[in-house]
């Protein structure tokens, strides 16, 4: 309020015959307490008399309209703190809920491609060592019977009949034995085929383990990042509008002050009117209390901000691309898996 405005107003306070322009304009015309209550005070030192009813009206305006708005003010500041503190909060909830939701999502996928490709391994790994070791195997037996073939030598000097009576008995042996070499070599191929054919598709199943891996790597570190993003941003406007507020509270106790002293000084002049003159009539003495008044004001509660959760990625440490990803997933058949695909 400008200091001719504070100076309308004291004519007002002194002229009852623009009450009805204080009824109409009154409280546009005290947005500023503290001015009014220098030019009130200038009143009480004077001591001039204001109409009763023009006074009447000041103590309404500042009961019915001025202190409502000024607390609304404040419940509005108070209802913003509380928000900025509950949007602090949701980032965490919401970071929270994100890390359930990928727990129930990508990390069951990679625990399941997980076991699917290490069941997977441990059959190429038995089967494997079968064909390559086992007295059973038909790759085993071809070696054996590869290995103990003997090669035909005719003496010379052998008659044609022990000649020929040498290699029919030969072809009952290893060197000439066909349908024995023919059934152990169609066996040990079939045998590596189906090797061939479980490696191809451990190596599809590993690609897809490491894909799924990835995938819920990133998912983990975006809900992190959106976190970090997020409970700064929500902080950030909690402090600024923290900081704000508090300059206004001082200003607001300052005014609250001023308005509980005017409505003191209201009070005196109330309290007894000249019914001669409808004016107010009072003892000078009676405004030394207003002088002595004081405003003790509430502490305002700010709360404090939420700290931010943790949001951890120990996790994924061992990822594709790490050499802690091979120790940790393929210890148990390191001599059988691919090459590893990073993370991008």
């Amino acid at each position: 309020m400008t200091r001719a405005a504070c100076k309308a107003v004291a004519f007002i306070l002194a002229s009852s015959m623009v009450h009805a322009k204080l009824l109409e304009g009154g409280p546009l015309m005290m947005k500023n307490p503290s001015a009014m209550l220098t030019e009130i005070e200038g009143m009480v030192r004077s001591g001039e008399a204001p109409a009763f009813q023009l006074v009447t009206a000041i103590k309404s305006l500042i009961l019915d309209d001025i202190m409502p708005d000024l607390q609304a003010t404040q419940d509005a500041a108070a209802q913003a703190t509380a928000e900025a503190l509950n949007d602090i909060e949701s980032c965490n909830n919401a970071s929270k809920q994100a890390e359930g939701m990928i727990a129930g999502s990508e990390e069951v996928s990679v625990n399941d491609k997980r076991s699917l490709h290490a069941v997977c391994r441990e059959d190429q790994k038995v089967k494997y060592y079968h064909n390559l070791t086992n007295v059973k195997s038909y790759c085993v037996k071809l070696g054996k019977f590869l290995h103990r073939a003997e090669r035909l030598h005719i003496n010379r000097g052998l008659g044609r009949i022990a000649s020929v009576d040498y290699v029919k008995s030969a072809s009952d042996t290893n060197m000439c034995d066909n349908s024995a070499v023919t059934d152990l070599d169609s066996g040990c191929t079939a045998k590596e085929q189906q090797l061939s054919d479980i490696k191809a598709d451990c190596l599809t199943k590993q690609g897809q383990f490491e894909l799924a891996f990835c995938t819920w790597k990133t998912k983990l570190e975006l809900n992190c990042k959106a976190l970090e993003t997020c409970h700064s941003d929500a902080v950030t406007f909690y402090n600024d509008h923290v900081s704000k507020t508090q300059t206004l509270v001082a200003k607001w106790n300052v005014e609250t002050a001023a308005l509980h002293k005017i409505l003191c000084y209201c009070s005196v002049w109330l309290s007894e009117k000249d019914e001669g003159d409808q004016r107010s009539r009072h003892n000078a003495t009676q405004f030394e209390t207003c002088k002595a008044e004081t405003y003790t004001s509430a502490d305002v509660n700010y709360g404090t901000a939420a700290a931010k959760v943790a949001c951890l990625l120990t996790s994924v440490a061992n990822h594709p691309g790490t050499t802690g990803f091979g120790t940790h997933e393929f210890s148990n058949f390191t001599d059988f898996v691919e090459s590893v695909v990073p993370c991008l």
